[in-house]
């Protein structure tokens, strides 16, 4: 429950932390993401999240948080960016999520050229739904895929997105880091 609140704050950040390097010095398996701990917690907090999320930042930090984004701040500020902060999510696919669904025309950069380019992309029934999607599939290891929990702040979490694909435009990693200096 105490998830509920945390809100990525320095002071809850810093207390987040120091919790991490005590549990690590007693037992590092105790943090591995296949820790049978998380495992159970995760499935847990799923199954009793029934409450929905409102469409704001805080909003998406504490779907991300509940569904095990390490730096919550990031996933809202992917929010933010691509979906005008919540405004426009055809669909309600707040992260532009690719797969199958509706088409929809899309910009793309390759090899420094924009182009715009026609391209599927996934529908969810929520906010909650696409927060949860986005947190497994990016965040979270997930079939052989490190996510980016394994940054170790938030503007690396941001350069990891980038690194691993996430987005062709080459300054998304920026643009992600100055709306959370922002927010």
């Amino acid at each position: 429950d105490c998830w509920r609140w945390y809100r990525a704050e320095q002071h809850q950040q810093e207390g987040v932390n120091k919790l991490y390097e005590h549990i690590k010095a007693v037992d590092p398996a105790l943090l591995h993401e296949s820790a049978e701990w998380l495992t159970v917690f995760r499935t847990q907090a799923l199954q009793d999240d029934s409450r929905d999320y409102p469409n704001t930042w805080d909003g998406v930090m504490a779907a991300a948080a509940n569904y095990g984004a390490k730096y919550p701040q990031v996933v809202a500020a992917q929010w933010c960016l691509e979906s005008g902060g919540g405004k426009h999510a055809p669909g309600n696919n707040y992260f532009g999520l690719k797969g199958q669904g509706a088409i929809r025309k899309t910009q793309e950069t390759f090899n420094g050229n924009t182009v715009t380019i026609v391209d599927s992309f996934m529908e969810f029934p929520s906010l909650k739904a696409c927060v949860q999607y986005l947190v497994e599939r990016w965040y979270l290891d997930y079939k052989g895929y490190k996510g980016v929990n394994r940054a170790t702040s938030p503007e690396h979490c941001a350069r990891l997105l980038k690194a691993e694909g996430y987005a062709t435009d080459p300054a998304y990693s920026e643009k992600l880091i100055v709306l959370m200096r922002q927010y």
